[in-house]
């Protein structure tokens, strides 16, 4: 009498994967790396999503275009359009120059100076404040009410920017994004950036999935 075979408990076993799902897992990683530069606490754990975020973002583009392509004759002239404003938009073609940055060795992020806040959470008067180079203040505070800080004078470290990123083999220089599908950015942050490239590629899959009967 024949037996069914069963399998071993300690192998891995082979699933189905539904169409782009390599692809979409790149897209979960990205959204991950933004939500980790967005809570950030140090500038290692920022530069370490930021260079996670533009790995998976074009991991994600040449997982989708492959399989894509396998897949469909008449994909490609489709994707094709996708690839047209992957080069002619500022923002998508940036984040493709910053990858193959990253890719040398470089995180394509810079920080700006450090500035002082003054008054986040006093209430009263405050009058002859003065900074000293060593790191103290001194300021004559008269509150009123109840205080959520017990520091009037805050120092903030430098916020994060996107700098110009030069192929100095070909002789180029990429501009941070002022401009992404026809909307105005007045001096995007790199988490605003990515937000906005990652909405673009999880609307691409949307229509590919739409189109392609998935």
């Amino acid at each position: 009498m024949r037996k069914y075979i069963t399998d071993d408990e300690d192998s891995i076993r082979p699933i189905h994967r539904p169409l782009w799902h390599a692809a979409e897992e790149k897209l979960y990683e990205a959204k991950a790396a933004i939500d980790k530069m967005a809570v950030a606490k140090d500038r290692i754990q920022y530069e370490a999503g930021w260079t996670q975020f533009i790995d998976s973002l074009e991991e994600f583009w040449v997982r989708f275009y492959a399989e894509g392509n396998d897949l469909f004759t008449n994909f490609q002239p489709w994707a094709g359009k996708v690839e047209s404003e992957r080069k002619s938009e500022q923002l998508l073609q940036y984040l493709y120059q910053a990858r193959h940055q990253s890719q040398h060795g470089m995180v394509a992020v810079q920080w700006g100076p450090s500035y002082h806040t003054f008054g986040k959470g006093f209430s009263g008067i405050e009058y002859g404040t003065v900074v000293y180079s060593d790191g103290t203040y001194d300021a004559a505070l008269v509150p009123m009410g109840p205080q959520s800080s017990n520091s009037f004078v805050q120092r903030m470290h430098g916020d994060p920017q996107l700098p110009i990123i030069e192929n100095k083999r070909y002789k180029q220089a990429y501009h941070p994004p002022r401009v992404f599908q026809g909307k105005t950015l007045n001096g995007p942050s790199p988490v605003t950036v990515a937000r906005l490239a990652h909405s673009f590629y999880a609307e691409v899959l949307t229509k590919a999935k739409a189109k392609f009967g998935q």
